[in-house]
């Protein structure tokens, strides 16, 4: 049976300084104190107080609730909503329906100082043809790895004329970045009406090997269906996510470690990387968070470990 290596990513937490440049835009203003009319929106950056990134800056967009709004964005929020990240920071919210947006057939290219290890970057939801990332350590260039987006989708030869060229694949996964602490990455997407809903990078770490024939995989669609007294079924489409078991074989010297990892991720987002195969990327690459995990020593020299991963939309 074929096997193969499963990885986590232990994740680097994203903070604005980190982000040298974006050729993608924003359409808000910087709020500065004064008096704003409803439906005004702005630009904020505050520290989140919830979740994962609590105490870290992040820029988002409020909307004015109120005519002559002279309060906060961010501390008065009955009078200002937060919509959201802003567009040039929305790939790195650990979101995937939150997409960092780029109109036109210009390149959309973003350059990073992570400051920390980073191994492995992954991407959700990308919608271009193509994707380059390039690392520097200096000026001196230390990677360079370029995939497509656009892979031949076609069975026969009545869909080699027929079919239409559509992007199939929308998660991309670069490993084998040199670690280096003060080394810039930059990433290009390429194509028209660009747009990304998820990087995330750090460092992949190996939890063992699982069998390719057996692990589940499957989706958690939100969206509502609504039958009604004369048997019509309506439908609201709604996100979905996907959502991953895997039964990974542990080496017992591996096995400390990785039980202190998983429990370190409990409750923060992070990729799990059931193959570095990219034909499986799109089925075995997932952002999400560890639902559940049990490890069972089974061998004297292994251990079994199942994973309960769910994705987030």
């Amino acid at each position: 049976m074929t096997e193969c290596v499963t990885r986590i990513i232990d994740p680097v937490k994203f903070v604005p300084s980190m982000l040298v440049s974006i050729t993608a835009t924003n359409a808000q203003s910087a709020w500065a104190a004064g008096t704003y009319a409803k439906g005004a929106e702005v630009l904020r950056q505050v520290v989140a107080t919830r979740g994962h990134m609590r105490g870290l800056p992040m820029l988002r967009v409020f909307e004015s609730l109120e005519d002559g709004n002279t309060g906060t964005p961010g501390v008065d929020s009955d009078k200002w909503l937060d919509v959201g990240p802003a567009n040039t920071v929305a790939m790195f919210d650990d979101r995937i329906s939150t997409e960092t947006q780029q109109a036109g057939s210009d390149d959309l290219v973003v350059r990073l100082a992570p400051g920390k290890t980073v191994t492995t970057v992954a991407m959700f939801g990308v919608k271009a043809s193509r994707v380059r990332v390039q690392v520097f350590d200096d000026d001196v260039q230390t990677f360079d790895q370029t995939q497509e987006l656009l892979p031949d989708n076609v069975a026969d030869w009545f869909q080699y004329f027929t079919a239409p060229v559509d992007q199939l694949a929308s998660r991309l996964l670069f490993s084998g970045l040199p670690c280096y602490f003060y080394s810039q990455i930059l990433i290009t997407f390429e194509g028209t009406d660009i747009a990304v809903g998820a990087v995330t990078f750090g460092e992949s770490i190996e939890l063992g090997t699982s069998p390719l024939l057996g692990a589940e995989i499957g989706m958690d669609d939100y969206s509502v269906k609504e039958t009604n007294e004369y048997g019509e079924t309506l439908f609201e489409e709604r996100d979905s996510a996907d959502y991953q078991n895997l039964t990974v074989l542990v080496d017992k010297v591996r096995l400390n470690a990785v039980s202190v990892l998983l429990r370190r991720l409990k409750s923060m987002p992070t990729v799990l990387i059931g193959s570095d195969d990219p034909d499986y990327a799109e089925s075995l690459i997932n952002l999400g968070w560890i639902g559940s995990h049990r490890l069972v020593l089974a061998y004297p020299n292994h251990a079994l470990l199942d994973i309960d991963f769910k994705g987030l939309i």
